[in-house]
């Protein structure tokens, strides 16, 4: 039988000399132009702590070699043809840096979170025997693999050479799941499914829940006054077929989120048995309760924590303190601000722009228009735009413990709402800016203008049509949020109702309204959903009950647009001061941040307390009209 002579070229990789104080990369891979540390895009070690020479040893195919000296920051180009090459380049730790810190950040920051076998020291190989060992006694648990004898692996490996795949176990670093915690060691036997000559044939999937999911599941559980607990599968990547859901009462007992191989579950006394029949079933690794953990617990990145009263906390403190960072700029380079940038710090920028924009979707709103407009400039980004970059992760530093929260509301008070802002013409290209936030609140936010309210997921881009006016980007932005309060209601009924039909929507919508909010004595009016602005002509054309008077009749259509979605809803629009505008921050670089940091502090939102909104009843007599129109 021929052999195969194929040859697996190893993935190139990071090794650190602690005795030359020396961060190697080893190229496995041929390459042909010179390499460029980056911060989050591989190098374990902040490029700032570099110095600017590097040494850079190549072998060429025909057996030629080069050792070179090179200053890598000012990226000088190579004179004469380039040619394919293997080696290694060294960089040098500048000589104020602690290695005890560089060792840290080296563990830390990886690029993966891999551990080399030569990386690990003698006295530190038996602890990894026994992750090994853990992996393993896992895999082997589960019944999807046999053990065989040295013969017969070299046989089936003979006859089924073109169905074989390779694998292996792979040592890593776990990151602790709060922060200030060190990682922990993990083994995990990996599998290059890619290349499964069977793949296109498997039935495979990974389940996830969107952050806005998590936010409303949270809601609906604090509202019924559900306990709360984190857990994870030991066995996870295995399914079958799908099982009946229980029902017990017609009524909301438990719900469980899987989010790949966690579990978010909530529920009461009845729901917790179920839950301790399912880990007879199956092997946990954990199974944590959040009122018993102080510190919180972690799911899918970020951190859980409840307080006595049943209001959840959404941190994501650990990912912004350890691994946001800013791009590094070299000295003077500061004051070129109107600059193109290099192709080096647009790399940079763009894993940086990346990891803010994480965080800004799963739990730092104050984050997301920084992130989404300067996502928008990369292409031709400007040192003024790496500055303004660098800004924004500072600021969300100095505030890393910032928390969502999320406080119990009774069912029976519930309303939902949207709040969307617009800043027209700031973003790349002419366009607009807009943001919405969907809220739920106590109805006391319409009946005295002040309550509890909790913001529970939002989104800030750059609008889709490019508008010649702020009356016509607001319009444009109120029209298309309609949608998420829709939506938010839609799975907030999902979850609560038994047998929910998705194509009676738009009447179970208007349902929600009168078994959540009404009450027999209540004015018709209270019953609704607030959609609140700040643009004062917006608000002044939805509340007449007529077309319009704009002369920008396609802003015209859109306001129709928007009654018509009030109608289906039931919402009503209402108008908030410009200073009370909590998601005015999300549609500036440096917006005013002021109104979201009180409300998330405070939980609480008041429509009545500033002096710009003294006529805030006349406000809501005006905004009831848009319903009849």
């Amino acid at each position: 039988m021929e052999e195969d002579s194929t040859v697996e070229v190893k993935e190139d990789e990071w090794v650190f000399h602690e005795a030359t104080r020396s961060l190697l990369r080893i190229h496995h891979q041929e390459r042909r132009g010179a390499f460029l540390p980056h911060d989050k895009l591989g190098c374990p070690i902040p490029v700032k702590h570099l110095h600017h020479k590097a040494v850079v040893y190549q072998h060429f195919p025909n057996g030629g070699q080069k050792l070179s000296e090179v200053s890598w920051r000012k990226q000088r180009e190579e004179v004469g043809p380039k040619r394919y090459w293997v080696g290694f380049t060294e960089f040098k730790l500048k000589p104020k840096v602690s290695m005890h810190k560089a060792m840290e950040i080296f563990a830390a920051n990886k690029g993966s979170d891999e551990v080399k076998e030569s990386d690990i020291k003698p006295e530190e190989w038996p602890p990894w025997k026994v992750a090994d060992g853990e992996e393993w006694a896992k895999v082997e648990a589960s019944g999807a693999v046999k053990a065989l004898y040295p013969e017969e692996s070299e046989a089936i490996e003979r006859q089924l050479r073109e169905a074989g795949t390779s694998g292996r176990i792979l040592p890593s670093r776990k990151p602790a799941e709060l922060p200030g915690e060190p990682p922990t060691m993990k083994s995990r036997w990996c599998i290059r499914g890619v290349k499964d000559p069977d793949i296109l044939s498997l039935d495979r999937c990974s389940p996830t829940v969107t952050t806005a999911v998590v936010s409303i599941v949270l809601q609906t559980a604090a509202s019924r006054k559900f306990r709360c607990a984190i857990g994870d599968l030991k066995d996870a990547f295995m399914q079958s077929e799908p099982l009946k859901r229980l029902f017990s009462e017609g009524k909301l007992r438990g719900i469980i989120v899987v989010e790949v191989a966690d579990l978010l579950t909530m529920g009461d006394e009845l729901h917790f048995q179920k839950m301790e029949e399912l880990q007879k079933r199956f092997k946990f690794g954990k199974f944590k309760f959040l009122d018993e953990e102080q510190k919180g617990v972690s799911f899918n990145g970020r951190r859980l924590r409840m307080l006595e009263a049943g209001t959840y906390l959404v941190d994501m403190q650990k990912f912004v303190e350890e691994r946001l960072r800013e791009v590094s700029l070299a000295v003077g380079r500061a004051s070129q601000k109107d600059e193109d940038a290099t192709d080096a710090e647009k790399t940079e920028a763009r894993a940086v722009v990346g990891a803010l924009t994480w965080a800004a979707k799963e739990g730092r709103p104050d984050c997301a228009a920084a992130a989404s407009i300067i996502a928008g400039t990369l292409n031709r980004m400007k040192v003024q735009e790496i500055l303004d970059l660098n800004k924004a992760v500072r600021e969300a530093k100095k505030s890393s413990t910032m928390s969502l929260r999320i406080q119990p509301v009774a069912p029976d008070q519930i309303i939902w709402g949207v709040v969307t802002d617009a800043s027209y013409a700031n973003a790349s290209g002419g366009a607009s800016q807009g943001a919405f936030g969907v809220i739920c609140a106590e109805e006391s936010v319409l009946t005295r203008g002040s309550g509890a309210v909790n913001l529970l997921h939002w989104r800030s881009g750059k609008m889709y049509r490019v508008v010649n006016s702020t009356l016509a980007a607001e319009s444009q932005n109120l029209s298309k949020e309609l949608s998420e309060l829709a939506w938010s209601v839609t799975v907030y009924k999902d979850l609560i109702t038994e047998g929910f039909d998705l194509k009676e929507w738009q009447r179970a919508l208007k349902d929600q309204r009168v078994m959540t909010l009404a009450k027999d004595d209540m004015d018709e009016t209270l019953k609704q959903s607030p959609c609140m602005v700040d643009a004062k002509s917006l608000f002044d054309h939805l509340v007449k009950e007529t077309v319009g008077c704009t002369d920008d009749k396609r802003t015209a259509i859109e306001m129709q647009v928007i009654r018509q979605s009030m109608q289906e809803t039931n919402a009503v629009i209402r108008w908030v001061p410009h200073p009370k505008m909590f998601m005015d921050c999300l549609t500036k670089r440096c917006g005013n941040r002021g109104p979201l940091t009180e409300l998330l502090d405070s939980g609480r939102y008041s429509l009545v307390d500033h002096e710009v909104n003294k006529d805030y009843w006349g406000s809501v007599k005006r905004g009831n009209q848009c319903i009849h129109v």
